[in-house]
């Protein structure tokens, strides 16, 4: 890797050797002495300062910018060991016992280092004994540390993994609760029952809901995990005001253009079920679009991205469209395709702060606005 030498002369190297620990006990003339054989060098971002295997002899001091330590695996793939800050001191190894490079290092900002190499100090071993010994008390204190941060990184993933478990057998119930309520569904549709009333909704939804809060409750599972919080409360509520209102304008533009185009529809007043919408109605069918989202995107959309190490989101919003896509099937193909689309609209807008309120005002004004316009 090509260095570039800094113009810094050697005054500025003694002040910056005065600046780490392992120098605390050199003497002023000791200290004159190894700034004489330091070397200032910078590197770009990107560049590698050394590769793993490779032989060389330096010690190095970071004085400015980050470098990040990569450990190849049995197929060579590099991985990240940590990263590296100001102040901090690498390659001491090989310093030490002219060992190979036993990772790779690579700058990730512009970087300043101070460089000193053991053979310039072959001359004089009392130096490099001196600086081996305070190399060796920073290891003593820095593998202490890195122990800790292991013991508590092993608790962390073995956490995680608990919980994961947890989720994978949870979610196999609902499943199951899905199913079987599905089932009810597809009875009912045969039997003649209207699946369009507020009766059958209510009762379709509760038989989904008691199950699944049962469930927490056994598991002692807390409800924020599921959306029910008021973690990002105004900015989810700013959410559903803005998307609804957006969505809004989007079926008044599209409703204009088929009005246009052909029949107009005709609707003198809103309606829930062939009765006129007063207040009572609109607070129940708020309800029961917060309990649906509950169910949907707090639950089944959490479980998902729990289980399947979804950290962004957008696997879990995918799979939950699906699922509860394919569930309103037994209503018709174009209830399940439309289910899948609003699905992914209200998945994502969750996925956004991942409180209930906004996914639930959304649903709650397109549901008034579809039912408005006689589609629903």
């Amino acid at each position: 890797m090509d260095f570039f030498e800094s113009s810094e002369d050697k005054s500025s190297i003694l002040y910056w050797l005065r600046q780490y620990q392992l120098f605390n006990s050199f003497s002023p003339d000791e200290l004159q002495e190894i700034a004489y054989r330091t070397k200032k060098k910078e590197v770009l971002p990107g560049d590698y300062i050394f590769h793993e295997g490779d032989y060389s002899q330096e010690i190095f001091f970071l004085l400015s910018g980050s470098i990040k330590i990569l450990k190849n695996d049995m197929h060579y793939q590099p991985h990240l060991i940590r990263e590296l800050r100001s102040g901090e001191i690498f390659g001491e190894m090989a310093f030490i016992d002219n060992s190979p490079r036993s990772t790779t290092v690579q700058a990730v900002t512009p970087c300043e280092l101070l460089v000193i190499n053991s053979q310039g100090l072959q001359a004089n071993e009392a130096f490099k004994n001196k600086i081996i010994a305070e190399i060796a008390k920073i290891n003593i204190t820095r593998l202490r540390q890195t122990n800790e941060q292991y013991v508590k990184s092993l608790q962390r993933e073995l956490e995680h993994v608990q919980v994961k478990n947890e989720f994978s057998k949870f979610f196999i119930v609902l499943i199951f609760i899905f199913g079987i309520v599905n089932i009810f569904g597809t009875i009912a549709d045969y039997e003649v029952v209207d699946i369009t009333s507020t009766l059958f909704n209510w009762t379709y939804v509760l038989l989904l809901l008691l199950p699944i809060i049962y469930l927490i409750w056994k598991l002692k599972y807390p409800l924020f995990w599921f959306g029910v919080t008021t973690k990002n409360l105004s900015k989810s509520f700013l959410h559903g005001v803005l998307y609804s209102a957006l969505i809004g304008v989007l079926i008044f533009f599209f409703k204009e253009i088929y009005d246009h185009l052909y029949q107009p529809v005709n609707s003198a007043y809103v309606t829930l079920s062939g009765r006129q919408f007063h207040s009572p109605l609109i607070f129940s069918y708020f309800v029961h679009a917060y309990i649906q989202e509950f169910i949907t995107r707090g639950v089944t959309q959490t479980s998902l991205q729990r289980v399947f190490d979804d950290r962004a989101g957008y696997k879990a919003v995918f799979m939950t469209s699906v699922m509860f896509g394919m569930f309103h099937l037994y209503v018709g193909i174009p209830a399940g395709f439309f289910t899948f689309i609003g699905s992914l609209v209200f998945g994502l807008i969750y996925n956004q702060t991942k409180n209930l309120l906004g996914v639930t005002i959304v649903h709650f004004f397109l549901g008034i606005y579809l039912m408005h316009l006689r589609i629903v």
